[in-house]
């Protein structure tokens, strides 16, 4: 019995340990990220591997980010569970069929760990129109690296560049000029 009870405190002990290391991925450049609503970080790095990454999107097609290269990429990274996610997805609908015409596309990534049905379920009640995919592993969030809070987001320009990392919610009054700005440089809004 005291066996028992010191095994259980030594896993006990492990776990607690365990909860307070830091984050398994540093990025080269550590950035400030506070997991506060809508703080944004402009930057410029490239995506590297992470473009090739392929997830499984809900209609059964896989989704890459190379494959949007040329258009402005606004990536969110969500889960069904997260509260301000689940604010945020209106405003991401509306930006996507306003500005996907003018060279905007709107991405979302789910990190939920459950199975994609559970997701499309989401998606469904939801009425989420941009594309979506599925990163139980965490895969892309980890080649993105400081995917530590959801929602985040990233601004991809069209030459592939993430130029901004939002955690927290992203304000649309935040992120319209920022959009604007992106599709002008990239000739293709009218």
């Amino acid at each position: 019995m005291i066996m028992r009870i010191a095994a259980f405190l030594l896993c006990l002990l492990f776990v607690l340990v365990g909860c307070g290391a830091e984050p398994p991925h540093t990025p080269a450049e550590p950035q400030a990220l506070a997991a506060d609503s809508g703080s944004v970080h402009p930057l410029s790095e490239s995506l590297g591997a992470a473009a090739n990454i392929a997830l499984p999107t809900l209609d059964g097609d896989s989704l890459r980010l190379v494959d949007y290269q040329g258009r402005v990429v606004l990536l969110n990274f969500w889960a069904t569970w997260c509260a301000p996610c689940r604010e945020e997805i209106p405003d991401l609908s509306a930006l996507h069929a306003q500005f996907q015409s003018q060279g905007l596309t709107v991405l979302g990534v789910s990190l939920d760990e459950t199975g994609i049905e559970g997701v499309q379920a989401f998606a469904d009640e939801f009425d989420i129109t941009y594309p979506l995919a599925h990163d139980a592993r965490g895969a892309l969030a980890e080649a993105v690296g400081n995917v530590y809070g959801l929602p985040t987001t990233l601004v991809i320009d069209a030459k592939g560049n993430v130029v901004h990392r939002v955690v927290g919610i992203y304000p649309v009054e935040q992120m319209q000029p920022v959009l604007d700005e992106l599709l002008a440089d990239a000739g293709t809004k009218s």
